[in-house]
């Protein structure tokens, strides 16, 4: 009888052993594994980290010398008489400035700025925006002189980047003065 009662316990905890692996549907349930808390950190999304001073100045530098050539174009059509050079020629170097802001911008958007240097970052993507819209005015223009006075127009973002550099401990742009005149050597922010 003691070998009966046992046999029969023994067939009950496996009847409910299987009905606990049984979902509402009569499926066996899928066992789910148990969440630790080094799993549970590791598939938490993590914050980017921030760069270091150096690693952001290097970082910028690398970001500004990408549109340097076609900076210098641009400064030398404003210095020079531009009048003589077909449309063009002044169009398609507002053209290729733009797109080179555009760029920039997308570089300075997605950086890990060290938080020091976030907020002078933001006036330098605004001060581009500006550029940028001017510049593309510039380049839809069909006559050398509308495109000359577009260009002259332009509001150019390299006064913007000094409290950048100087957040970042560089020097200021070559050529940079109170009156922001545009020269060779200061439009390249």
């Amino acid at each position: 009888m003691r070998l009966a009662a046992l046999a029969g316990l023994a067939g009950l905890s496996l009847l409910l052993g299987a009905c606990s692996a049984v979902d509402g549907t009569g499926h066996a349930a899928t066992p789910v594994p148990a969440m630790t808390a080094a799993t549970q950190a590791a598939s938490a999304p993590q914050a980017p980290v921030a760069w270091t001073i150096q690693q952001a100045q290097l970082q910028y530098l690398r970001d500004v010398a990408l549109g340097n050539d076609d900076a210098q174009t641009i400064d030398s059509l404003l210095c020079s008489c531009a009048l003589q050079q077909p449309v063009t020629a002044i169009t398609s170097a507002c053209t290729r400035q733009a797109s080179d802001d555009q760029t920039f911008t997308e570089e300075l958007s997605s950086g890990q700025w060290p938080t020091s240097v976030q907020e002078p970052i933001q006036g330098l993507i605004a001060a581009i925006g500006v550029e940028r819209d001017g510049l593309l005015h510039c380049a839809k223009q069909t006559t050398t002189l509308a495109a000359f006075l577009a260009l002259h127009d332009v509001v150019f973002s390299g006064p913007a980047a000094d409290p950048v550099r100087a957040a970042l401990g560089l020097p200021p742009r070559l050529g940079a003065s109170s009156a922001d005149v545009p020269t060779a050597e200061s439009t390249p922010v």
